[in-house]
């Protein structure tokens, strides 16, 4: 059985996913998501560090790391 403070976290982190895929293109601070979620950036982190082993900002740098590396692969011509 989950305890109360282990479904918050779970939800703040489920929530956080799709606030993460719909700004994380223009928003690349913690403080912007915690703001959004209500809640303080460090309880943000603690929880995300928790439940995932990695941080927000880890998070957030891997989408912007994803996207460039789509974005820089040559473009393929059907000829």
């Amino acid at each position: 059985m989950q305890s109360a403070t282990t479904f918050q976290g779970l939800n703040h982190h489920l929530v956080l996913h799709r606030v993460l895929v719909d700004h994380y293109s223009l928003e690349h601070h913690v403080h912007f998501y915690a703001n959004q979620l209500h809640i303080t950036p460090h309880y943000l982190t603690l929880v995300v560090k928790r439940m995932t082993g990695h941080t927000v900002a880890d998070f957030i740098f891997l989408m912007l790391y994803g996207e460039a590396r789509l974005l820089l692969q040559p473009q393929l011509s059907i000829q």
